[in-house]
Order: C-alpha cells, then structure tokens, then sequence
C-alpha cells in the first residue's frame, strides 16, 4: 500500500566498504554533493584490511551526518543488514563502495515517489571505467511504472539490470528491515529486490542515470565462477518456492519460466552447473501447466536435441 511521502523525509544511504581505499573518497565525495541535504551516510566497514578504516573515521570527522561501523568481515549481505538497522531515515539506498552517484541522486529518485505516488523509486545507470563523470548528457525522458505483478515479469526483460540491483533506488525502510539480504551469498540483490517489489505495492522506474557503476573486471560482479551460478540458480527457485507460499500463481508461473529458460539458455552454452541440474532431473518440479507451451517446448527442445530452440528460430529469421 502506497503511504503519503512525508515533506523532508530523512534518506539514510548505506555504503559497505572493504578493500576500496582506491575508490572510497571518490564515493563519499559523491554522496556529500548530493543537492538533496536531509540525509544520513552509513560507511559500514566490513573488517577492511587496508586503509579503510580509518578513512572512513576521518569522513566521519569531517560531516555530521556520516556515521561508521566497524565490524568483523561478513560479506556485502552483512555488511548491508548492519547498516539498515543504524538507518534512521524512512528510505534507504544503497551505494557500492567502488561506485559513485549524481549530485541529484536522492532528489531525483524522491521527486519519482512523490509525482507517481510510489512505493520504490528506481534510476537508471552508466557503466563507467574511470573518475569524473558528470552526468550532464541523458536521454530522452521515460518513465515506467509496475504493479507487484508487472514489476516481477519485468526482470526477465529489458528491465532487468535497472530493476534488479539493490543500488540506484530508495526503498522504504520498514521493507528492507523484513526482507533481510541473505549472509554469505552470491547474487544477494537477486535474492531479496524481487521481495521488495512485491511486498510494497507500486515501482516506478525512471531512465535518468544517476548512479556510476564502476566497470572493475576483478569484481565478483564479472567473475563467472561455479559458486556464483549455483547462488543465481539458487535464487529462482527460491523465487518461486515464494510465490508458491504467497499464493500468486500468475507469478508462480512466470518463476518457474524464467528457471527453466536460463537453464536451457546456459546449458546450450556450455554451463556445466545448468548441464548437472537437468541431469538431476531437478527441474522437474518447475513444469507445472501455467507455465506455457513455448516454454515446455523450448525445454523439452534441448533434452531431445540438445539445441536452444528458442536460439534457433532467431537465427533462422534473422537470415
């Protein structure tokens, strides 16, 4: 249910550090700039070796509205869910450490919640390799809007990077305390945003850029590992066990869809964690009726032939 924004709510912005003494500054500096003033910064150091630390205590020194924890490592989830229970404001957003933001970055998301009534306000982003972008040049205006519904079925599309990630968004704060990021895992953003959406109502998406999203091919982000294939398979079948609880069949449905596609998808290329979980047969348990006919054919494509049906046809009419 959609709750009247207040005049001057407070934004509390969560930023985990660990081992970013590179970027950290450049971080902070971006968040202090910000044209929307009644926030609070959490820097919440995740057991940083390096010199983070202390460069976080010294941020905190310079501006009364940073505040630091200093905790034993225990991963992104961790260091986030420490942060939000700090977090005084009604929002929350999340800012990586090794990532910057817009100067309106807070003004341009509440402006979202405030002109379409919503519930969580999302902005878009820019890949980026280096320092001092400046936002100046954006494309042409667009907004979208999503129900509980909508929003879910816009992951598996065009959407998709803008939507799921827990950065460049406010989110209401009493929602994020209930939908905790699960400790230790890979593709935590893809294990709790989907929650969020579906639990507070009405998602607006906005195209403006406002975050940086530093390209840093050593970032777990850009490393294609066994453990970070079986978090994300992991993370859609628990997707639709939620569905399944909650009594949403339609979005049961597009779960147990969107499972069976990326299986298909990456076994066709080659993933031997997808190849292993249809050898297992574990995917049995996600064809149920709803969830389409090209959907079971597309499945039942590879087990015959071995060849993403779904592929083919796009080939062959590209030709």
């Amino acid at each position: 249910m959609t709750a009247a924004l207040t005049e001057n709510p407070l934004v509390s912005i969560i930023v985990p550090v660990y081992k970013v003494e590179a970027f950290l500054d450049r971080c902070v500096e971006s968040l202090l700039a910000q044209s929307y003033e009644n926030i609070e910064i959490i820097l919440v150091d995740d057991g940083s070796p390096d010199a983070c630390p202390g460069m976080c205590d010294v941020w905190a020194e310079k501006d009364h509205r940073i505040q630091v924890l200093h905790k034993a490592n225990g991963g992104l989830s961790d260091a986030r869910n420490q942060g939000v229970k700090l977090a005084r404001g009604e929002y929350v957003c999340f800012v990586d450490s090794d990532d910057y933001v817009s100067p309106d970055h807070v003004e341009y998301l509440l402006g979202l919640l405030r002109d379409y009534g919503a519930d969580i306000a999302c902005g878009s982003f820019r890949p980026v390799s280096g320092d001092g972008e400046s936002f100046g040049s954006q494309p042409e205006e667009h907004v979208a809007c999503f129900d509980k519904i909508s929003s879910y079925k816009a992951l598996s599309g065009r959407y998709y990077m803008p939507l799921v990630t827990a950065w460049a968004k406010l989110f209401p704060a009493d929602a994020v305390r209930a939908n905790p990021f699960p400790p230790g895992r890979l593709h935590e953003d893809e294990a709790v945003t989907y929650k969020l959406f579906y639990e507070s109502g009405k998602t607006v998406l906005g195209n403006r850029e406002i975050y940086a999203y530093y390209q840093n091919e050593k970032s777990i982000t850009h490393t294609k590992t066994r453990k970070n294939m079986e978090a994300c398979l992991q993370a859609y079948e628990e997707q639709y066990r939620y569905f399944e609880a909650a009594g949403c069949p339609p979005l049961q449905a597009a779960a147990a869809k969107r499972l069976l596609g990326t299986l298909v998808d990456l076994a066709d290329r080659g993933d031997e964690v997808c190849r292993e979980f249809l050898a297992e047969k574990r995917e049995k348990q996600y064809l149920i009726s709803s969830v389409g006919l090209k959907a079971k054919i597309r499945y039942y494509g590879y087990l015959l032939f071995r060849v993403d049906l779904n592929k083919l046809y796009h080939r062959i009419i590209k030709k």
